[in-house]
């Protein structure tokens, strides 16, 4: 993650809960492992790639500048 996104970034991750992928250096993480981390939704993959694809916009709608 340090080569690509600077210390201050915020950073879309989707996956299945798995809280490791929440660890990006100290950059902020958005999106569906954080939700369901904090149980405010259900930890599901997307359906497909136009799924995953909306989800993506909607996390950087909220601020994710790196996917």
């Amino acid at each position: 993650m340090r080569e690509v996104a600077p210390p201050d970034a915020t950073v879309a991750v989707i996956s299945k809960g798995d809280g490791d992928l929440l660890q990006l250096d100290g950059r902020r993480a958005r999106g569906t492992s954080r939700r369901a981390l904090m149980g405010n939704t259900p930890a599901t993959h997307p359906a497909d790639s136009d799924a995953c694809i909306a989800e993506l916009e909607r996390i950087r709608a909220i601020g994710a500048e790196y996917s």
